[in-house]
Parts: structure tokens; C-alpha cells; sequence
């Protein structure tokens, strides 16, 4: 029998962390689910744990990557093999509410959407970082395409439940991406579902749990990790131009996001000197990106004008901080 949803997995080094997820998801109160663990060349226990885990739940499915591609390409080696009406999405290094499918698929069935979203929370909870935003109530064609493409809840796919079949022809519209993407990839996949989508909704609902893990990619903090962050964020904007091309219809979409992206590049040089800030600069004016910051203080200067791109409550946070503490805090 076919399930009701698909639980997509990627994973990659997390063995500290994936049997809290697993535990999460065998647990899940609704019925007919199947989890599709995808292994993305791990180097450490992680696959062992997720075949003593497959051994004892028939609704384990493990595939494997003999390279390593990053979380875009396994989420989508994942949607295709979905057998489910509808996907959701965990990172190994997370866990869900036991009642998160459950919730997820009353609420996508009885408000009648392609996509419904859901609250989240950092765990465990500190003043530096923000739970979700998710924006209340049904929102169809282009209103709900601007809350995707440049709204607050665009960030995740984890706190999604959204039509397999959509899913599906977003990934063949991204197939002509080769290259591994690890930053921003959430999104890049919902805008692009949202193309193929009619209606959205928000719920108050807290179901996924996003944890803190200092090993992660986006939270290391030193020259070679950045230099990697402004290859992948360069290439997006690449990207974006290119569904612009295909999607000539959305372009104001596109563009939101790409805005985004331009926001998020610039601000990660916020802990670097200024030559890191000037190499992120020339990246933006190589993509039509001008926009100017006097203020002489790296920190700032990259806080500001990341602001000027684009805004987030959270930079106004960093800001104010940075300058209460006399630049002891940054965050």
C-alpha cells in the first residue's frame, strides 16, 4: 500500500546525533510512513547505525552515494525515490515532534494545499537564536510565492510537508545542477515548488526540533569553510539566473531569492578581515549586486549593507549587540 508520506534523511557524519532522529521518526504516531535514509559518503558509524536500524524497520530504506554530493543532491536522490502521497524532510542531526506526521498530514489534507508549514524550535533554546517564523493562513499562486521566494519562511524544508509529485518536477526542473550544494539548498527546492504549486498553508504547530552542531558546515567559522560558502552561494546565484531563463513568468521571484542569497553572502564575511569582505563584494557586483556600506568597521559594514539586501530581524539583533558590547559580541 501506497504511504502517506515519504520521510526524507540525508546523511553525513552525524553518528553522535542519529539515533535521537531515527528514535524520532520509527515513532512517528501516524501510520503507512516509509523514511528513505540517504548516505552521503559518510566517513564515521553512520551507516551501521542506519542498517541495525533498517534491520529491525521494514520501512527503512537506505540508498547510498558513492561520492559525496551534499544535502541538495541527497534530498533529491531521496524525492525520487519517494512512494509517498506527500514528503517531509529531517536532518540527521535534528529530531521531530513524535506527532509531526501526524499533524503535518491532517493539516495538508484538511486545509486542502500543495504545501503546508509548520513551526520549529531551536534546541535547546538560547537568546542567540530564533525559532521560526511561519506566516499564518492560506496564501495561493503569487501571494504565496512572495512569502516563499522572500518572506521569513523560506529557510527550510524541515518544517514542510509538501506534495510528492511537485517535488518531483522541481527536482527534473533543477536537474541540470551537477555540482554538490550545501548552503541555501532548502530553499533553492521550495521556490522552485512553488512554480508548480497553487496554495500554502501556515500552522501554529510546533513539529521539528532544529539542533545546534558546532561540526556542521554552515557553523564553522574559518578561511577555508568561508571560501566554500562563497563558491556555493556564487553558484546559486548562477542558478537563479537560470531558472529566470525557464521560469520568464516568475522572474520577480527569482529575484527576490536572489537577494537573499546576495544578503546571506555578504554577511557571512562579518567575522573575516577586509579583503575577505572585498572578495565577497566583487562576487555581488560580478552579479549586478552595488549596493554600498560606509561604515568603516568590518562587522558592521558586512551587517549593514547585508541588511540593505535584504531584511532579517536577526541582523537588527546582531547589530545592536555588537555595539552595546563594544564589538565583544558577535554573533
Amino acid at each position: 500500500m501506497r504511504p502517506k508520506v515519504s520521510l526524507i534523511i540525508p546523511i553525513y557524519n552525524t553518528e553522535k546525533y542519529l539515533r535521537r532522529c531515527l528514535d524520532s521518526c520509527i515513532n512517528q504516531t501516524l501510520d503507512k510512513i516509509e523514511i528513505i535514509l540517504i548516505d552521503d559518503c559518510s566517513k564515521d558509524n553512520c551507516v551501521a547505525i542506519a542498517q541495525e536500524y533498517a534491520e529491525k524497520d521494514h520501512r527503512i530504506f537506505i540508498l547510498r552515494h558513492s561520492q559525496n554530493l551534499g544535502t541538495f543532491q541527497a534530498r533529491r536522490a531521496g524525492i525520487k525515490k519517494a512512494r509517498g502521497y506527500y514528503c517531509m524532510f529531517c536532518d540527521s542531526d535534528d529530531f521531530l515532534d513524535l506527532r509531526a506526521c501526524e499533524i503535518a498530514y491532517r493539516a495538508i489534507r484538511a486545509q486542502k494545499v500543495d504545501i503546508a508549514a509548520f513551526k520549529m524550535r531551536h534546541f535547546p533554546k538560547t537568546f542567540k537564536r530564533f525559532d521560526s517564523c511561519v506566516y499564518q493562513g492560506k496564501f495561493t499562486d503569487d501571494a504565496m510565492r512572495k512569502i516563499i521566494s522572500g518572506g521569513r519562511d523560506a529557510e527550510s524544508l524541515c518544517n514542510k510537508i509538501i506534495c510528492s509529485q511537485i517535488l518531483k518536477s522541481a527536482c527534473d526542473a533543477l536537474g541540470f545542477i551537477q555540482k554538490p550544494l550545501a548552503f541555501f539548498e532548502d530553499g533553492l527546492l521550495l521556490l522552485t515548488a512553488s512554480f508548480y504549486s497553487k496554495s500554502y498553508c501556515g500552522q501554529k504547530e510546533n513539529i521539528y526540533y532544529y539542533c545546534y552542531n558546532a561540526q556542521s558546515m554552515t557553523r564553522r567559522k574559518d578561511l577555508q569553510h568561508l571560501r566554500k560558502k562563497y563558491e556555493d552561494l556564487e553558484y546559486l546565484l548562477e542558478i537563479m539566473q537560470e531558472l529566470q531563463n525557464t521560469f520568464p513568468n516568475y522572474g520577480r521571484f527569482t529575484q527576490n531569492y536572489s537577494r537573499k542569497i546576495a544578503s546571506a553572502l555578504i554577511l557571512e564575511s562579518r567575522f573575516f578581515t577586509t579583503n575577505e569582505f572585498n572578495i565577497a563584494d566583487e562576487i555581488l557586483k560580478k552579479h549586478c549586486f552595488t549596493k554600498k556600506s560606509i561604515c568603516p568597521n568590518i562587522y558592521l559594514k558586512s551587517v549593514f549593507l547585508s541588511l540593505r539586501y535584504h531584511f532579517r530581524r536577526q541582523n537588527i539583533v546582531r547589530a545592536i549587540a555588537y555595539i552595546l558590547s563594544f564589538g565583544k559580541i558577535k554573533i
